[in-house]
């Protein structure tokens, strides 16, 4: 299904340092998944009544926050005890997958941003429609980020984190070229010509400019992604066939590559998801990335922390329309679970206003429910992340996007080296995508 329709989010604004960690290797495991469900990991050994949760990316003090206050309150409302599994984003699918095929996946799972799809299509997930339709509670969520925990008009989770991403800028660089609040660039043009006046060869602050989120994941296709549909594009069209190589594609790969063989953004520098990011470490100026970017320097920057600004979202043209993204991350239940109920309450207990607000102050995220915004933690952000939520443009929901974002992500590395131009770039992007789709 074609993915350029703009979605009005009025999220407020927050931004999940909990990455999907877009993985392919999960995805042979899937296809070994039973027709009739995944069965479930619930510890009830015994006759003792356990439910368990496999949680993602969470440090200690969430940990111990899930541990007490969470588990306490989810005792006293079903006499349960909560078991907690922990993992990384980076080998979080995978495990994931490998529980499922086994019948051995936690009650409730943490699934990251366009995890739903794959794992729904092969019924690991227990359907919430009837459960979330008779909690009172459904206004206060954002139907947009609804939208990513669906597939095939089939709601799958709850949401309880959001990462917004918008052109994030280091104000002490730009304040050094003339550029204010009021005068951010709103084109690519403009952007581009922004990164001019940075660059350290025109006596500018940054020795590349712009970074991409070039990260060991696929921060950089999502950005290239973001470009793609600031142009008017999509992965595929009605027929499912992939359309990168369209006029849309190739102005947005010749967009990015133009600013490292310009010199304006820097391959090898990458993050490694620890320590001061380009922008954090003053390499560069700007990132197209999220609220991690904000946290990132507030932890490793040099003092004084020097302010960073979430700006509005690209235009392609000063004629097109602004686009941003969003990667959401949720809790679902298994469709294996043998305590439907219980592990529906987890999942209400989980994305309540007050857990939410802590779990999001813990990650760096934007909250998903419309009345979870008043925190000293969200106040103190910078408000474009709210700004720019409200033209999100959300990644297709698909089964296959696991391994997608891998394999673009792979030959985008190709062009931006120069080892292709942009037209075979594109044309290999179309090849692999359908072949991962099965479209001829």
């Amino acid at each position: 299904m074609p993915n350029a329709a703009h979605t009005t989010s009025h999220l407020p604004s927050r931004r999940t340092i909990l990455r999907a960690g877009t993985l392919a290797a999960g995805l042979g495991a899937l296809s070994a998944l039973s027709a009739c469900g995944t069965g479930t990991g619930s510890a009830t050994g015994g006759g003792g009544k356990t439910l368990s949760l496999q949680l993602l990316g969470a440090d200690e003090k969430t940990i111990d926050f899930l541990k007490t206050t969470v588990a306490e309150q989810f005792k006293t409302k079903t006499g349960f005890e909560l078991e907690l599994r922990t993992s990384d984003w980076a080998s979080g699918f995978q495990k994931m997958v490998t529980a499922a095929a086994s019948s051995s996946l936690a009650d409730v799972v943490t699934l990251g941003g366009i995890w739903t799809a794959p794992l729904a299509s092969k019924n690991a997930l227990l359907p919430l429609d009837e459960k979330f339709a008779a909690w009172d509670e459904i206004a206060q969520f954002n139907k947009n980020m609804l939208t990513d925990a669906r597939y095939e008009d089939k709601l799958y989770a709850l949401p309880f984190a959001a990462d917004t991403r918008t052109a994030c800028y280091r104000m002490d660089h730009l304040e050094s070229v003339g550029y204010t609040e009021d005068t951010l660039p709103t084109t690519w043009d403009e952007y581009k010509a922004m990164a001019e006046k940075l660059s350290t060869k025109n006596g500018g602050p940054a020795k590349s400019p712009i970074s991409w989120f070039n990260d060991k994941s696929i921060g950089i296709q999502q950005s290239f992604a973001q470009l793609m549909f600031q142009a008017g594009g999509s992965y595929w069209d009605s027929s499912g066939k992939a359309t990168f190589s369209s006029d849309a594609g190739k102005n947005a790969l010749d967009y990015l590559v133009s600013f490292y063989k310009d010199g304006l953004s820097d391959f090898n520098d990458v993050f490694t998801g620890t320590g001061a990011g380009a922008v954090a470490a003053g390499r560069s100026s700007a990132e197209y990335s999220g609220l991690l970017v904000y946290r990132n320097t507030q932890d490793f920057a040099d003092k004084p922390t020097p302010k960073i600004v979430a700006g509005p979202p690209l235009k392609a043209t000063s004629s097109s329309a602004p686009v941003s993204s969003a990667w959401v991350n949720k809790f679902g239940v298994a469709a294996g679970t043998k305590h439907q109920d219980e592990a529906w309450e987890l999942v209400k207990l989980l994305t309540s206003v007050s857990t939410m607000e802590t779990l999001n102050e813990r990650v760096g995220a934007l909250p998903t429910r419309t009345d979870a915004v008043n925190s000293d933690f969200f106040k103190g952000l910078p408000e474009g992340f709210s700004k720019a939520s409200e033209f999100v443009v959300t990644q297709p929901s698909s089964p296959n996007m696991l391994a997608i974002g891998p394999a673009i992500k792979i030959v985008l590395q190709k062009a931006i080296l120069g080892q292709a131009t942009t037209e075979e770039a594109l044309t290999e992007i179309d090849k692999k995508v359908n072949e991962i789709n099965g479209v001829a």
